[in-house]
């Protein structure tokens, strides 16, 4: 069977056709009726930015994707298509077409990486969803790569600023869902009763809070807490009068 890591030792012409046509390595037996035949992808795209939430950009960001031409820069001016579409169930448009980008980019002959600037729709405030933003060499799919991108509503809940937030006004809005979700949690904190909710006050404010954002310690860590939510929540442990983020 195959598997492990395998040095191959190349001579000087070898290694000069390598940097020209991709490399394919193939065995003799099979396993389980399928044969080895691995071929190099000539192009390759990948970025460091591969999850991403929006609300930690506001004013939109800049992918910066590497690209590869046989292990090098690329050998002539090439053209890089990106896609937006659902990467889930969810395929409505409502749900993921949020984003202004480039449709192609063109990357000079030498070049490494090229960048490019993601920012949100006009209008598309209310909308919350996910969606993938797919990187293609040429229309090949072999070698593409893509980003995901996470976007929350900004409302107000229908409530008027300045409001005193009570139980009926945040439950329904904030803490409904993650009851329903996340049963386990009713273990530590009944998520559905306001006496338990405000005896964890100090916790709650703490473990949503911005400094504990990126790490272990954010709650809930799935981040499915949306800004809007969390300062709906804030505003009813504490008593400030409800300002919606902006």
């Amino acid at each position: 069977m195959y598997g492990g890591i395998v040095d191959l030792p190349l001579d000087s012409s070898q290694q000069q056709a390598v940097r020209k046509k991709p490399l394919a390595i193939n065995a003799p037996y099979s396993v389980a009726d399928t044969a080895l035949n691995a071929t190099e992808s000539v192009y390759r795209v990948y970025a460091d930015q591969r999850n991403v939430y929006l609300e930690d950009y506001p004013n939109g960001l800049s992918i910066t994707l590497q690209v590869r031409y046989l292990g090098g820069a690329v050998s002539s001016a090439t053209e890089i298509d990106l896609q937006a579409g659902p990467p889930s169930a969810y395929d409505e448009p409502q749900y993921w077409d949020f984003l202004d980008f480039p449709a192609s980019l063109t990357v000079d002959t030498g070049q490494l990486a090229v960048s490019f600037p993601v920012t949100l729709k006009p209008g598309s405030a209310a909308q919350a969803g996910f969606v993938a933003l797919t990187y293609t060499f040429n229309g090949l799919a072999s070698g593409s790569y893509f980003t995901n991108f996470r976007k929350y509503a900004q409302t107000d809940f229908g409530i008027p600023a300045g409001t005193t937030i009570t139980w009926p006004l945040m439950y329904p809005n904030v803490l409904r869902f993650h009851y329903l979700a996340f049963p386990a949690m009713s273990r530590y904190i009944p998520l559905n009763q306001p006496d338990a909710i405000m005896a964890a006050k100090n916790p709650i404010l703490a473990r949503t809070s911005d400094a504990y954002k990126g790490t272990t310690l954010f709650m809930p860590v799935v981040r499915s807490m949306s800004p809007c939510q969390r300062a709906l929540l804030r505003a009813y442990l504490t008593g400030e009068p409800w300002q919606p983020p902006q």
